[in-house]
């Protein structure tokens, strides 16, 4: 379990700490095989939590070998194979006694997550310097829910002092509680397991993000639960799915914004998602 940095006292009472690992279920990936014999998921792993993979693997061959499921059905790890644009490679396959770890890691940097910033600052240097402009970028975002997306907002605490429970978001998900959520999972990912993300202003960014409009949304609930065959307990794993359409107030807003949506695409956003849930992929008008 992980356990709050001392250098980070806002953390210190939170008690839904984050893990350090995404679990993509099956089917999202439309290149990898899904069938009665074999099926391929995703495991991201964040910060040091990648040189902890060792672990990992052993934990899934001693699930293959207790069984999988209500079921309880068997299954043996083929390979592990990680995923880069430089170039795949492969960590473990069955049999081996040696497992690697990856040689190439993605980076904010390296996934092209700053380059809002700095293209920002490129039409401003070439208007400076009379050469014409690039054609504007599309102002609105399409967010597509993927996996069942659980989110809570307006929890605290009255002038009275009294705590004021959270809500669930069913339909219709405001930008800004998206982005909010994605701060916070963000920035706890930092202090766990990397280096503190010191963005200037988060209250800023939650403000920026309230400006942006939801145009259109077509979402729907999707009502999930799961039983551990261990201690019998039922778990809530409901949320919803679909896709919703925004309205960028301006460019700096979208530059601003857009990178920690992508970001979102690897952590995932919301309640669970260290199990797959609050999966999101981000399209400008365009599809870039």
């Amino acid at each position: 379990m992980p356990t709050p940095p001392p250098n980070a006292p806002q953390l210190r009472l939170q008690q839904d700490l984050p893990r350090p690992f995404v679990i993509e279920p099956p089917g999202l990936d439309p290149k990898a095989t899904v069938s009665p014999e074999e099926m391929t998921f995703r495991l991201t792993l964040f910060g040091t939590a990648i040189d902890r993979l060792p672990y990992f693997i052993t934990t899934l061959e001693r699930l293959g070998s207790d069984g999988m499921g209500r079921d309880r059905v068997p299954f043996d790890v083929q390979s592990i194979i990680s995923r880069h644009h430089a170039g795949d490679e492969c960590l473990f396959t069955a049999g081996s006694t040696t497992v690697y770890l990856p040689k190439q890691r993605l980076s904010a940097e390296r996934l092209g997550l700053l380059a809002g910033e700095s293209q920002e600052s490129s039409d401003k240097n070439q208007e400076l310097n009379g050469s014409p402009s690039p054609c504007p970028r599309p102002l609105t975002v399409t967010i597509r829910f993927l996996t069942p997306t659980l989110l809570k907002t307006g929890s605290g605490l009255e002038a009275g002092g009294r705590r004021v429970a959270a809500t669930e978001v069913r339909d219709r998900p405001p930008f800004g509680v998206i982005v909010r959520r994605l701060r916070d999972r963000i920035s706890s990912l930092c202090a766990f397991f990397g280096e503190p993300w010191n963005y200037p202003d988060f209250a800023a960014l939650g403000r920026r993000a309230d400006a942006v409009e939801l145009i259109d949304s077509n979402t729907v609930w999707l009502t999930r639960r799961r039983q551990s065959t261990r201690t019998g307990m039922s778990h809530e794993l409901s949320g919803f799915v679909g896709s919703a359409f925004y309205r960028f107030p301006d460019a700096q807003t979208l530059a601003t914004i857009v990178p920690v949506l992508k970001l979102g695409e690897y952590v995932h956003v919301g309640k669970h998602a260290p199990w797959g849930n609050g999966k999101i992929l981000v399209q400008t008008i365009g599809g870039a």
